[in-house]
């Protein structure tokens, strides 16, 4: 199945260490929707390192996977069946390829899309015309910068 829109994932992992894996992942998928899923880590005995920095940055806490998570094999099901066929991007490329492994590892599948950086996805689906301008920045309101230097 070939993406009609870009999809994107995002994760969320219990740190950033090599024992770290994922706790949440979010995507759009091709047909536009959004999901979000949180992982029931209890499922998978071998994850436990959790960072104290890493719940201060994201909130989610051993309790919320524990009341609120999903089994990470659903989850990974979920995902082959939302994705399949598509080009994923994510904003953390080497991190997000390590925890989805780690995810679809732990479960025994393998993910049927594949994962590349947001510069693939800004190259595949903006003219040349639209990445100058992203990369040149907003043109500045000349009038607004007078006023300003006016009024100081």
């Amino acid at each position: 199945m070939s993406a009609t829109v870009p999809c994107f994932l995002d994760i969320e992992a219990s740190g950033l260490d090599d024992y770290s894996y994922p706790i949440e992942i979010a995507w759009s998928g091709p047909d536009g929707r959004v999901e979000s899923h949180l992982l029931r880590v209890d499922d998978i005995p071998e994850w436990i390192y959790r960072s104290d920095a890493a719940q201060v940055q994201h909130g989610i806490s051993p309790k919320m996977l524990s009341q609120h998570g999903e089994s990470p094999r659903a989850v990974a099901e979920r995902m082959n069946m939302a994705l399949a066929g598509a080009t994923v991007y994510v904003d953390g490329l080497a991190w997000d390829q390590v925890w989805l492994n780690t995810l679809f590892d732990a479960v025994g599948l393998t993910p049927s899309f594949r994962l590349a950086g947001i510069t693939e996805g800004l190259t595949r689906w903006m003219t040349h015309a639209q990445l100058q301008a992203l990369v040149a920045g907003p043109s500045p309101n000349y009038e607004d910068l007078e006023l300003a230097a006016a009024q100081r």
